[in-house]
């Protein structure tokens, strides 16, 4: 079996270069020489065909982030500099999730599928649902950055959508719907751990930056589950507002937002309570959710409306509503904490946020359809 143990290859920056390109795979690639504004004013990358087979530009695998590209079956880098596209790796079949580990050399990635007690892909957007009834496998796909190869496949008996990774490296946890629970993946061995049952037709799962706790929204039947990550057990069930999505957690833990999209709002729960605290009403279906590094402000995509909510989180209330302009999904914040990256999945691009001003300030072209984001 191929062991993560065995690559302890310390990266440098530039440790990946440019090469030639060949005319096997073609993806769109924004290039820094085409870019255009916006019709509302907004920096706009545009696009052109390159190759798949190598690397667009030398880049540091700490120094990007990686998205999940859905039906395009790979894996978007973006540089943290520029915002510029620079490498597409390959992935498993309908990648959803990502989970990056530490060191930035591995990729984990999910595989939704669409069945009896999956996730359905009420997520994707791509309108040709002969081929959505195709997609997704019972394999987690684990992609080498440095090789960019899939090196390893790891069967969770089930489509797999959302995924986090513990905060020391040590497992990744993926939601299986169709079985009811979380599967934990031991990152050595590469292997699974354990399985955990959550609740219905789990959805997203998040760990605190402690590495102390997960949690799982449960849409099946409008529930959070909080598992002990020193005993991978499962030690309570919160009822939640209709239809639990993402699930965003405070920098020192202690307050866990829940995005409900039956009810349009946000669910505040504190760690050590077995209820929902309060709830902050935001616009119409809200989907993702990230928190600033500092704690003080939540952001909250509302897919309907395509707009960002962005919440005072210590006086939960609405401080601001960002227009976007297209259908909104997955949100994540940056790790230096200066910008919002908010996901379009049927316009193929990312929004980036400006956090102190709180105003859009330029559109990043990827390609249909950019999923969950992971930082190393």
């Amino acid at each position: 079996m191929y062991r993560l143990s065995l690559f302890t290859t310390l990266f440098v920056v530039g440790v990946l270069s440019l090469a030639g390109c060949s005319s096997a795979e073609k993806s769109e690639i924004p290039t820094e020489e085409n870019n255009e504004v916006h019709h509302d004013g907004m920096q706009k990358t545009s696009t052109l065909e390159k190759s798949q087979n190598t690397p667009l530009e030398p880049y540091n695998p700490l120094e990007v982030m990686y998205v999940a590209m859905g039906p395009a079956d790979s894996i978007a880098v973006i540089s943290l500099s520029d915002h510029k596209l620079v490498d597409l790796l390959p992935a498993g079949n309908n990648p959803h999730g990502i989970a990056v580990t530490p060191d930035g050399r591995f990729a984990f990635t999910t595989s939704t599928k669409m069945g009896e007690g999956e996730m359905l892909m009420e997520h994707s957007h791509g309108g040709d649902m002969g081929h959505m009834m195709s997609v997704g496998s019972n394999e987690i796909t684990v992609t080498d950055v440095l090789q960019r190869e899939v090196v390893e496949k790891i069967d969770v008996g089930g489509g797999s959508h959302h995924m986090a990774i513990t905060p020391d490296g040590q497992f990744v946890l993926a939601t299986v719907p169709s079985r009811s629970g979380i599967a934990v993946v031991d990152v050595d061995q590469l292997k699974v751990e354990s399985f955990i049952e959550t609740g219905s037709i789990p959805n997203y799962v998040a760990v605190d930056s402690q590495g102390e706790r997960a949690y799982v929204s449960n849409k099946g039947d409008d529930s959070i589950a909080v598992i002990d990550l020193a005993t991978l057990k499962r030690t309570a069930v919160i009822s939640s507002p209709t239809r639990p999505d993402h699930i965003a957690i405070s920098p020192d833990g202690l307050s866990i937002y829940v995005t409900n999209a039956g009810s349009d709002n946000v669910s505040v729960l504190k760690k050590d309570s077995t209820t929902v605290e309060r709830t902050i009403a935001v616009g119409d279906v809200p989907h993702g959710a990230a928190i600033s590094r500092d704690g003080k402000k939540l952001y909250v995509s509302n897919s309907e409306d395509k707009t960002v909510s962005v919440v005072d989180a210590v006086n939960s209330s609405v401080i601001q509503t960002i227009d976007i302009g297209e259908e909104v999904e997955h949100v994540s914040v940056s790790p230096d904490g200066q910008s919002v990256y908010v996901n379009s999945e049927r316009a193929g691009v990312i929004t980036l946020i400006d956090i102190q001003t709180n105003t859009a300030q330029k559109i990043i072209e990827i390609g249909k359809e950019p999923h969950q984001t992971s930082f190393p």
